[in-house]
């Protein structure tokens, strides 16, 4: 049903730690991940690197494509647009309340990068796609899903809140929608953060995102994306890690997910693919591609490779980045 491949071995890299990997295609029909890579999440060593795999399954040598200041980075995010040319965001900063989030294009294929700008000059706390892949609706909209952390996890006051930004002109520039609201008896702080993004018809989109409820939160648009439903659970357990969704092209919604009660860091396992027939509302498990328990196989991007089949990349124990290729019944 699936295939899985490392995209380095730990003693060809010179860091310790790697996570929040993302993907996409390559002119040539390969395909390009990047990811976060340091001594640990929040040194100030941390950087993004990249790799990208031939038509003949050869993964080149990770190397650093984005590097800004003294600070770690967090969270890189790909997209390839219609004309070809990549776009990399990524977050800056010590920690995640005082993000700023960079971008920075490419024009073959990510051999070589623009100099990172900031994405919403000035602003602190993080714009644009916090995790996931930017959706392109079909009315030529790009939206990013977005959100904010007031404080650590760890913190008595922490809030998160998710949020959609919207850019009408190829991602020169964003507007921002207002915080999706939620009922704290149903997501209680922190709250929400990392929406993932999907289309079911022109105008109707769709969003899951990772929660402190235990269960995977949903909000919906009918407007393009510009107003948003408030928030609400849908019956697929959740321990507060990354989630990422695509659609195939018979309609269905293919999550890939933790899809396990909240339980004791840092127990992320299995991850699991699970499709939807009725657009997002109900789950059933195709399969788990990693099942080691108390283990951590997190943060996964997912796209659409084929008409039955998702390409995903995923965390394996901080160590490593994995690719995957999933077929769906």
């Amino acid at each position: 049903m699936f295939t899985k491949e490392f995209l380095f071995d730990t003693s060809d890299v010179p860091f310790a730690e790697c996570h929040a990997s993302s993907l996409c295609r390559t002119a040539d029909g390969g395909w390009y991940v990047v990811w976060f890579a340091g001594t640990h999440e929040r040194h100030p060593d941390v950087r993004i690197w990249g790799s990208q795999r031939s038509l003949d399954g050869v993964w080149s040598a990770p190397k650093v494509v984005a590097a800004y200041g003294s600070e770690a980075h967090w969270n890189a995010v790909l997209h390839r647009d219609n004309s070809g040319r990549l776009h990399l965001w990524f977050k800056v900063g010590v920690n995640v309340p005082v993000w700023r989030t960079m971008v920075q294009t490419s024009e073959n294929d990510g051999r070589s990068w623009s100099r990172p700008t900031e994405l919403v000059v000035g602003d602190i706390g993080g714009r644009g796609p916090v995790k996931n892949p930017i959706l392109v609706t079909r009315s030529g909209v790009w939206l990013a899903g977005a959100s904010l952390e007031t404080a650590s996890d760890e913190a008595s006051d922490a809030k998160w809140d998710v949020f959609v930004d919207r850019s009408t002109d190829h991602g020169k520039s964003w507007t921002s929608t207002k915080w999706i609201e939620r009922n704290p008896s149903q997501f209680p702080d922190p709250g929400a953060i990392q929406p993932a993004l999907w289309e079911s018809g022109a105008g109707q989109i769709h969003m899951l995102c990772r929660t402190t409820s235990g269960w995977i939160g949903r909000s919906d648009s009918s407007d393009d994306g510009r107003t948003w439903s408030s928030l609400r659970r849908i019956p697929v357990p959740h321990n507060n890690s990354g989630v990422d969704v695509c659609t195939l092209s018979d309609g269905r919604v293919v999550l890939c997910c933790n899809p396990i009660p909240r339980g004791v860091w840092p127990d992320r396992s299995p991850i699991s693919i699970l499709v939807s027939n009725d657009n997002g509302e109900t789950f059933t498990k195709v399969c788990d591609l990693e099942t080691e328990s108390q283990s951590e196989f997190s943060y996964p991007t997912t796209e659409t490779s084929g008409p039955n089949k998702v390409t995903a990349v995923y965390t394996w124990k901080r160590r490593r980045i994995v690719w995957a290729d999933v077929n769906i019944p």
